[in-house]
């Protein structure tokens, strides 16, 4: 996925707290799904 490119066509005019929460979100998900593959996993 493009992260802002596209969607917000003036990404330094104004900040967007949905966008950096989303992107916050997306990354805690991440770090968490790698957590439970690394715990549950087979090559944990």
């Amino acid at each position: 996925m493009n992260t802002g490119a596209t969607a917000q066509p003036h990404p330094r005019s104004y900040p967007h707290p949905r966008a950096l929460r989303s992107r916050w979100l997306t990354r805690r998900l991440h770090i968490d799904l790698l957590r439970v593959c690394s715990a549950f996993g087979p090559r944990g």
